[in-house]
C-alpha cells in the first residue's frame, strides 16, 4: 500500500493543483479539488483512478474471503479461488449497480467496477494453477491467440467500424460489451504470460514498452488534455503526436516528482535521526 500510495498520490495531487492554478474552468473550485483529493468525486478521466483506489482498499477483504473459503473446501486452492472470483464477479456485476452503491466520477453516478477486477484476479489464479500443475501450453497456439486478439482489438475500434457504417463512429466496444472485452483481455494477458518467447511477447517486453509501462500512470493523467486538439485531422497522426508529447511530459513529471519524494524522504530520515539522538 505504501508503494502504491507513493506511486499514485504525488502526481495525482500535483495534477489537481495545477488544474486549479492553470485552468480557468469553473468546475475546479477548492472544494471540488478537495473532494477529488479524497476520491469522493473525480472529474473527467480521473474517475478511473477513483475506481482503482477503491479496488485496492477492497483487495484485503477479497483475499480474506478466499482464505476462509479455502479453509472450508479441501480441494486445490487455485481452483477454488478462480470459481469464487468469477462467482463474486457475476454477483457484483448483476446486483452492485449504481442504484445500490455508486462513485461520483466524470460528472455522473458510476457503478463500482469491482467485477472487472475480480475477473483479473481469476485469470491470475488460472495462471498460478497452470504453473503449479506444469501444464504445457503450445507456444504457437498461445502466440497465435495473442495476435488474433490484438488484431481484433484494432479492427473493432470505432475508427475502423465507422468505415463500414458511419453509425459506428461513436461505437465504443469496451463500453457496449464490457464483459466480453474484459474476458478477452484476460485471455490475452494469460497467453502472453505463458509464452514469453513469442514475437508478440518480445514486442511487449521491449525497452520502449517497458518505458511506457513505467510512466503509464503519469501518461494517463496528462494525455486527456492533449487529445482534444483538432489541428491534425488524421486519427493515427493525432495518436502519435499525443503519445509522443504525453510520454515526454509524463517522463519529466515522473522524474521530477520522484526526485522531490526522494529528497523529502532524506529530510524526514535526517530529522528523525536528530530526534532520536536528542
Amino acid at each position: 500500500y505504501k508503494k502504491k500510495a507513493m506511486h499514485i498520490l504525488p502526481p495525482y495531487i500535483l495534477f489537481l493543483l495545477l488544474l486549479k492554478l492553470l485552468t480557468g474552468e469553473a468546475w475546479y473550485t477548492w472544494k471540488a479539488i478537495f473532494r477529488a483529493l479524497i476520491f469522493i468525486e473525480c472529474p473527467a478521466h480521473l474517475w478511473f483512478i477513483q475506481q482503482i483506489v477503491f479496488m485496492y482498499l477492497l483487495t484485503p477483504l477479497i483475499i480474506l474471503v478466499l482464505q476462509c473459503i479455502n479453509h472450508v473446501i479441501s480441494i486445490n486452492e487455485y481452483i477454488v479461488d478462480v470459481v469464487v472470483c468469477l462467482t463474486l464477479s457475476w454477483l457484483t456485476k448483476t446486483y452492485l449497480t449504481a442504484k445500490i452503491f455508486y462513485l461520483l466520477g466524470n460528472g455522473d453516478h458510476q457503478a463500482l467496477r469491482i467485477w472487472q477486477y475480480l475477473i483479473g484476479m481469476a485469470f491470475g489464479y488460472i495462471y498460478k494453477y497452470i504453473r503449479q500443475k506444469e501444464i504445457k501450453i503450445i507456444p504457437s497456439i498461445a502466440g497465435g491467440i495473442c495476435w488474433i486478439l490484438l488484431i481484433f482489438s484494432v479492427l473493432s475500434s470505432n475508427i475502423f467500424l465507422a468505415r463500414i457504417d458511419v453509425i459506428f463512429s461513436d461505437y465504443l466496444i469496451g463500453y457496449r460489451m464490457p464483459v466480453i472485452c474484459t474476458l478477452l483481455s484476460g485471455v490475452f494477458i494469460l497467453m502472453f504470460a505463458l509464452d514469453q518467447k513469442s514475437y508478440i511477447a518480445k514486442i511487449f517486453s521491449s525497452k520502449y514498452m517497458v518505458f511506457l509501462g513505467n510512466i503509464s500512470f503519469e501518461l494517463y493523467i496528462v494525455h486527456w488534455y492533449l487529445r482534444g486538439g483538432r489541428v491534425v485531422p488524421h486519427h493515427f497522426q493525432k495518436f502519435l503526436i499525443v503519445l509522443g508529447i504525453s510520454s515526454c511530459v509524463a517522463y519529466v513529471w515522473q522524474k521530477a516528482i520522484g526526485e522531490l519524494c526522494d529528497k523529502g524522504k532524506i529530510i524526514i530520515v535526517k530529522y528523525a535521526k536528530m530526534l532520536n539522538v536528542r
